[in-house]
């Protein structure tokens, strides 16, 4: 029994939206893949810029930030969550930037893409009703 290591073929950096700013400033989740591919996402936290550690990627130590240890483990998740399932992809489905949004938007958000085959109006509402009733976020497109 042999096994393989798989490779990712992309890195997971955490930078600030505005890191100059004087006030509050998005984490964003920036994925780069290849030659000048990237994707930048929201991760939904904010921080300010002088509670921030560029060199760490994390909020900084500080007493005042209740929440500083949860956030700090909620980006180690989204990045390791994330890099586990694209090591799993297709060769092709590695660089379709659509695929890996997608599954970013799973990973941060919990929004999982259904296709669903909608005949009707009623079937649209059943569906919706059965997605609220399992407390699912639903993607129609």
């Amino acid at each position: 029994m042999t096994n393989t290591i798989k490779l990712t073929s992309g890195t997971v950096k955490y930078r600030l939206k505005e890191p100059s700013s004087n006030k509050e400033t998005s984490i964003i989740l920036d994925y780069s893949f290849g030659r000048s591919n990237r994707i930048k996402f929201s991760t939904g936290y904010k921080v300010n810029p002088k509670h921030w550690d560029k060199s760490n990627q994390r909020i900084r130590a500080v007493s005042t930030i209740k929440n500083r240890e949860k956030v700090n483990n909620d980006l180690l998740l989204f990045s390791s969550e994330f890099m586990k399932t694209v090591s799993e992809l297709q060769e092709s489905e590695k660089n379709d930037k659509s695929v890996l949004k997608a599954i970013l938007r799973d990973v941060i958000r919990g929004e999982k893409e259904v296709n669903v085959e909608i005949s009707s109006f009623f079937n649209m509402l059943m569906i919706l009703f059965q997605e609220k009733k399992a407390n699912q976020k639903i993607l129609i497109m």
